[in-house]
């Protein structure tokens, strides 16, 4: 195991020693997990970004079909929650009935 010292501002060395406290460990350990899911995190993306390169040179490419059935699916979605949200701001939610509206039609959600 390799140690080093990274500087931070004093309110986040005062937000992680309270972090710590609260957590029953040390600043330390929860610097070093933050930096290793960082670089996890950071590597999967890197790896994800270049195999979507490599697929991108090789001339593969999702069909137009694909491309709008995806974005369909999460337009609904998305207008769904926007529904929903407002009928729950409005207090008109119910989770006893469905939502329906006959323009829209989702047989499946995949």
């Amino acid at each position: 195991m390799i140690s080093f010292t990274v500087q931070v501002s004093d309110e986040t060395a005062s937000d992680l020693a309270r972090l710590a406290e609260k957590m029953a460990s040390s600043p330390a350990s929860i610097a070093a997990q933050a930096i290793e899911d960082y670089v996890a995190r950071e590597t999967w993306q890197i790896a994800e970004i270049e195999a979507g390169i490599a697929e991108s040179d090789r001339g593969e490419f999702a069909e137009a079909e694909d491309v709008k059935r995806i974005m369909d699916k999460f337009a609904l979605k998305s207008f769904l929650h926007e529904r929903i949200a407002e009928a729950q701001k409005l207090g008109t939610y119910r989770t006893d009935r469905v939502l329906h509206n006959p323009a829209i039609s989702c047989a499946s959600d995949t």
